[in-house]
């Protein structure tokens, strides 16, 4: 008679804390810059990301209708999803739901119009990093929001700090 026994292994991310601050562009507006921190951590059963991210137009198109200002979006988006880790690398994909307040000019009649709108959207984040310190080091992050006013994906170069292990 043959025994078989299977024993749980842990997620090396369970119970790890730490915030990304980086900066990169995305494909909102023809080509924009963006920065963004990030503060996530790794419960019992999966990943909570809290996300604070600024886009501005980097240039005007040709096209462009509307020169007074550069179109901006300001999001604040909480994401779930889930890791894995080694010893100095770790991986993390989440998506939530968030809130996008987008700026942006009109052409109107006698005078252009800056706008401010309010609206939902579903920001994803995939995240991938190296440990170059003790506690610090650099992640690649590709990120999009999908949304009605003005969606996209981007990517940007992160510095990060694990606060707890």
């Amino acid at each position: 008679m043959s025994l078989s026994h299977a024993q749980y292994s842990d997620n090396p991310l369970r119970g790890r804390t730490w915030y990304s601050a980086g900066a990169g562009l995305n494909s909102s507006d023809f080509w924009s810059w963006q920065a963004a921190f990030t503060y996530s951590k790794r419960g019992e059963g999966s990943l909570v990301q809290a996300r604070l991210a600024f886009t501005q137009e980097l240039w005007m198109a040709a096209d462009d209708s509307c020169t007074d200002r550069h179109n901006r979006l300001t999001e604040l988006g909480l994401l779930w999803g889930d890791g894995w880790a080694g010893k100095r690398w770790y991986a993390t994909g989440a998506i939530g739901f968030g809130f996008n307040m987008r700026m942006y000019c009109r052409k109107a009649d006698y005078r252009n119009e800056y706008i401010t709108g309010l609206t939902l959207g579903v920001p994803v984040q995939l995240e991938a990093g190296v440990l170059l310190g003790k506690k610090s080091g650099v992640s690649l992050i590709g990120m999009g929001n999908w949304n009605f006013r003005e969606p996209y994906l981007g990517a940007q170069l992160a510095f990060y700090h694990v606060l707890t292990k």
